[in-house]
C-alpha cells in the first residue's frame, strides 16, 4: 500500500475530507488533494508526512510501511482510553455495557492492567 492509499484509508475511517486534513495539518488543500490523487506520492516532503501522521495519530513509519494492523485513534478516542485505564469503576461499567466476558486465556486482571 502506498502513502496516499494509507492516507485515504485513514480519511475514510475518520470520515475526513481533504479540507479537514488540510485544516488539521496546516498543509495547503491543493497539496493534500495532490497527494491523494497519486500525483506526489514519491515526492511528499518529510515535513508533510510527519504532519499528516501526527494528525491521524499514527507514526510516520506506519504511513510509509503501511502496517495495516495499526489502529488509528482520534484524539477523543485516545482520551477515552486513558480515562478507562485510570478508573477501575469505569472499566467494569464499560465491560458490562459492551458485554465483554473474560475467558480462560485472558483474565480480568490481565485485561485491565496490561492495555
Amino acid at each position: 500500500m502506498k502513502f496516499y492509499e494509507h492516507m485515504l484509508e485513514l480519511m475514510n475511517q475518520h470520515n475526513y475530507k481533504v479540507a479537514d486534513v488540510s485544516k488539521g495539518t496546516g498543509i495547503a488543500y491543493t497539496t493534500i488533494d495532490s497527494i491523494i490523487k497519486k500525483e506526489i506520492d514519491k515526492k511528499i516532503s518529510l515535513n508533510n508526512a510527519l504532519k499528516i501522521a501526527k494528525f491521524f495519530g499514527v507514526k510516520v513509519e506506519s504511513m510509509i510501511n503501511c502496517n495495516s494492523n495499526e489502529v488509528s485513534l482520534s484524539p477523543t478516542e485516545k482520551k477515552v482510553i486513558l480515562a478507562y485505564r485510570k478508573k477501575k469503576q469505569a472499566q467494569e461499567y464499560v465491560h458490562r455495557v459492551l458485554e465483554i466476558e473474560f475467558g480462560e486465556e485472558l483474565s480480568k486482571k490481565e485485561f485491565i492492567g496490561e492495555m
